[in-house]
């Protein structure tokens, strides 16, 4: 990727997914094996716990 594709994807994920409550863009802008390291040990690591 370009840094003007990884800024268009980065606008995409905050203007759809933080601000527009558009969950279901995670499955195009979130890799399925994506690891969120920073979650409290309660949730799940995974994409999912962002919905």
């Amino acid at each position: 990727m370009t840094g003007e594709q990884n800024t268009a994807t980065i606008r995409r994920f905050i203007t759809d997914v933080l601000n527009g409550d558009n969950l279901a863009a995670l499955d195009e802008l979130v890799a399925a094996n994506y690891v969120d390291h920073a979650l409290p040990p309660q949730m799940p690591p995974s994409r999912e716990s962002m919905r």
